[in-house]
């Protein structure tokens, strides 16, 4: 299901007005984009009514994907010469799996990433030295 944000002006009962569809960029969400703009102010003052689609990083990552997919299924089609575009289809079940291997990895990365220390985790341990106890730098 998608959700929206709809900014809607005072107007009177019958009055009709221009809707600004506000697609926003995947850093933030229609509720950054509403405390951190003047977007409501603009909206009242030019008499527009904004949606502002509630939209996170993979929904523009996934449309990416499947551009790409197209794209590349397109061009492969154009030089196919099998029998009712096997080869095509054949070509696109590949390409679809391998999106389909993409939250596999990505649990895998977002795994290790936990496990891998931070920067000032190191920068700690370095200064502990390796007793554990923090040992200031020798004079010269």
């Amino acid at each position: 299901m998608f959700w929206y944000r709809i900014i809607v002006p005072k107007v009177g009962p019958n009055e009709r007005l221009p809707v600004l569809y506000l697609l926003h960029g995947a850093n933030s969400g229609p509720i950054e984009i509403m405390e951190r703009s003047d977007v409501v102010k603009l909206s009242s003052a030019s008499h527009l009514i904004t949606a502002i689609p509630d939209a996170d990083f993979s929904y523009y990552t996934k449309r990416m994907l499947l551009a790409g997919v197209y794209a590349a299924t397109l061009l492969y089609w154009l030089e196919d010469r099998s029998q009712d575009a096997a080869a095509t289809w054949a070509f696109l079940d590949r390409r679809i799996a391998d999106i389909a291997r993409i939250p596999q990895l990505r649990a895998r990365v977002e795994k290790q990433i936990k496990r891998t220390p931070s920067p000032a985790d190191i920068l700690r341990r370095v200064a502990r030295g390796r007793s554990g106890r923090w040992a200031p730098p020798r004079s010269r």
